[in-house]
């Protein structure tokens, strides 16, 4: 029970800056400022991808992720174990700090502040053009992400076994309905939330909200994991009873796959957001509709 509270503990503190105007956390999913787009706020994301073709007034965090800036960054950029593109017209009004992973950055790119770096992969950058390069850091950030998400993987599995068979079931059962559960619930999301945001008392009850749903999403993505590695074990002969092998195996076919379909020339990005899409929206839905796993009713009858 103490580590169960430990984990939710860990995921408050990384998800406490959701509340922030129009940035917020993104876990493992994607972030655009679409181009003319104004967005005030800090934005940080783990695992994910961002790409800031419009304006950005407020910093930029991205930890274990891959992404490309066009546009421009008021604040400060920081880059932990992340593979960036800093494409030309890009401009950064504060400090560019690199922690780990690897950053492109093209000569007219404009930095307000200090760059600082920390990364074994900047020197073998010079002398190669971009897109040679840019690939590179791609793949690199890919690995970062599947890192990030073993990590979860291993910890949600660990933590909740059995919270992630109860998943796993309704997916077998309930796949088509979980689905639209989850589609439902990714359109409701954002106008309850902001509905909360614009009342004082609402803002605590956002923050629970917005971390019950990424929860929802990282327990509904371990037991995708789960059954799909239950999957092949099975036509491989080698089927076990441990959930946290399982779960990695699963995690494992999953990446496997996702780098195979990005490389497919123009059609491989939008067909993998499309991938990733239904992956996040059955993820939310079989978890919301397995009552987090528990298979028991929401309010309890007396």
């Amino acid at each position: 029970m103490k580590r169960k509270i430990l984990f939710v503990l860990i995921l408050l503190f990384l998800f406490s800056g959701l509340a922030q105007a129009n940035g917020g956390v993104t876990f493992g999913g994607s972030r655009l400022v679409a181009p003319g787009e104004t967005i005030r706020g800090d934005i940080v994301i783990f695992g994910g991808r961002v790409e800031i073709l419009g304006t950005l007034e407020g910093d930029l965090v991205c930890i274990g992720g891959n992404g490309t800036v066009e546009g421009r960054i008021t604040g400060d950029l920081i880059s932990v174990g992340s593979s960036l593109n800093l494409e030309r017209g890009a401009s950064i009004g504060g400090d560019l700090v690199q922690v780990g992973g690897s950053i492109w950055r093209d000569q007219e790119v404009q930095i307000g502040g200090i760059f600082r770096t920390v990364s074994y992969m900047e020197p073998f950058r010079i002398g190669f053009p971009g897109w040679v390069f840019r690939p590179v850091i791609s793949l690199w950030g890919s690995v970062l992400g599947f890192f990030y998400q073993l990590l979860f993987t291993l910890l949600v599995a660990f933590l909740f076994a059995n919270n992630v068979k109860g998943v796993a079931s309704t997916i077998k059962g309930e796949w088509g309905l979980s689905l639209l559960v989850g589609f439902l619930g990714f359109i409701l999301l954002f106008p309850v939330v902001i509905f909360l945001l614009i009342t004082i008392l609402g803002i605590p009850l956002a923050l629970v909200v917005l971390l019950g749903y990424y929860l929802a999403v990282i327990l509904g993505q371990v037991g995708i994991f789960y059954i799909l590695g239950d999957w092949l074990m099975d036509r491989f002969g080698r089927k076990q009873d441990k959930v946290i092998g399982t779960a990695v195996v699963g995690l494992l076919a999953i990446f496997i796959i996702r780098l195979l379909i990005r490389i497919i020339p123009f059609i491989g990005g939008p067909i993998h957001m499309v991938i990733m899409a239904l992956i996040y929206m059955l993820a939310l839905g079989v978890t919301l509709k397995s009552r987090f796993g528990t298979n028991k009713p929401w309010i309890a009858r007396g």
